[in-house]
């Protein structure tokens, strides 16, 4: 079971604790941000995979929808690394999404498993985060889904339909079991190494250079 401090995760062995944290990332959601959709055009996705699946290097995030330090890392930080790694055919991603924080979390995971199925989920996220608004405020509802599917280009009628599916939920399990095996103790986690190889845990603050530490491995 989760322990959780904010973005935070710990492995407790009886009882789940959530201390709900007012993020700075404002107070409510911004209905028509579409977040940098524009930069997986063109790039192969596959379920939770962004990226040349043969690409000699692995980048494995694990986040969570409510997480306002996913929501930073993901408008200010990813981009750039899609564009210099990702795009080039050196790195692809996969994201596994955790749905610790509270109410609004579990929806937000379960619609975006469900754009994942439509080769989407990457889109949808960073629409998401681009609305994201008050940990459980109840702004995840219906109405919001919708509104970030139809941004990212996810056929909303199939993708309600997905949400409650088997399917689903089995990713939502495999995440937080992957999490789990990982040592994952906050969102963002990521986890870097060579595709098909084992892969190493490392700061958000040196995911360059540890990426390039493998391309050079790999050569």
């Amino acid at each position: 079971m989760w322990a959780v401090i904010g973005c935070s995760v710990l492995v407790a062995a009886i009882v789940v604790v959530v201390l709900i944290v007012i993020s700075a990332s404002g107070s409510s959601t911004d209905a028509g941000a579409t977040g940098n959709v524009e930069i997986f055009g063109g790039i192969p996705q596959k379920g939770i995979e962004l990226g040349d699946p043969k690409a000699p290097v692995t980048v494995s995030e694990f986040a969570e929808p409510q997480c306002p330090h996913c929501k930073d890392y993901t408008l200010d930080e990813m981009p750039g690394l899609i564009e210099k790694y990702v795009q080039s055919g050196d790195a692809r991603m996969e994201l596994h999404l955790l749905t610790f924080i509270g109410s609004d979390s579990l929806p937000g995971a379960q619609a975006a498993y469900a754009a994942s199925l439509q080769d989407r989920m990457w889109q949808f996220m960073d629409v998401f985060y681009a609305r994201q608004g008050i940990e459980n405020s109840g702004y995840v509802d219906q109405s919001f889904l919708d509104g970030v599917a139809e941004a990212a280009g996810v056929d909303v009628d199939q993708m309600n339909a997905d949400m409650s599916s088997q399917e689903v939920a089995g990713k939502i399990a495999d995440a937080k079991s992957a999490a789990e095996d990982a040592g994952v103790n906050g969102t963002p986690t990521f986890l870097v190494g060579p595709t098909g190889g084992d892969l190493e845990t490392v700061s958000q603050e040196d995911l360059s250079s540890a990426i390039d530490e493998q391309l050079a491995a790999s050569k």
